[in-house]
């Protein structure tokens, strides 16, 4: 597995992994604020990725871990996190050239970067999205993915107060949009209970899988028609 040699705006590198295996599609995940590619929702995905043929890139702004970062005041924060996000798109957009296909993941921090990805035309009709809790942007977010066409996977549960911030009857009837949608649990899409908790992610990751599957079809048929 290797890396890219990725920096922030402000110099400091960003934690990256990049598994190429010769797939026609490239599956990106964009961490949380505190929640590693290296952990459950993510690993997983990356696992999804791979077992459906796509080639995989893991990407970690780490501010949790920069002091520098995290002793600047909100407005600095999101200056920042602008900055930062110019450069991912830069990047992905190099990344992604040769790619029949793109996937997008994010959780909850990283649904915002999905977000500017899309708001840069990244995937040009290749796209599709694997949003997991998406997080303090959702209010604003829900109605621009409910408007859009992008095929998208959507996992979120109504106990999480971010979740139900934004109206989500649009989300819940728009064409092509796959809702994973739990009455309990919270931001992590935990109950607290051991069981039940593993019941949830075979269930959601078998629909991602689903997802992926038919995702894919669309960009093959899509590449047959060019």
């Amino acid at each position: 597995m290797g890396s890219l040699d990725l920096r922030r705006a402000n110099g400091r590198a960003v934690a990256n992994e990049l598994e190429r295996r010769g797939g026609s599609r490239l599956g990106v995940v964009f961490s949380g604020f505190g929640y590693s590619y290296r952990d459950p929702l993510l690993r997983w995905t990356k696992r999804a990725f791979l077992e459906k043929g796509l080639d995989y890139w893991g990407v970690d702004l780490g501010y949790r871990d920069d002091p520098e970062f995290m002793a600047l005041e909100p407005a600095a924060q999101d200056e920042a996190f602008e900055a930062d996000c110019a450069v991912l798109v830069r990047a992905l957009r190099e990344l992604a050239e040769g790619y029949g296909g793109l996937v997008l993941a994010g959780k909850s921090m990283g649904t915002s970067v999905v977000r500017r990805c899309l708001k840069a035309g990244l995937g040009d009709g290749r796209l599709a999205l694997a949003l997991f809790t998406p997080g303090t942007e959702w209010r604003d977010f829900a109605p621009e993915l409910a408007a859009s066409k992008v095929p998208a996977f959507l996992a979120a549960s109504l106990e999480d107060p971010h979740y139900v911030k934004a109206d989500l009857a649009p989300i819940r009837s728009r064409s092509g949009l796959r809702l994973f949608e739990l009455p309990r649990g919270d931001h992590l899409l935990e109950t607290g209970s051991l069981v039940e908790d593993l019941e949830t992610q075979a269930r959601l990751f078998a629909a991602l899988l689903d997802f992926l599957d038919e995702t894919g079809r669309s960009v093959e048929a899509l590449r047959r028609l060019r």
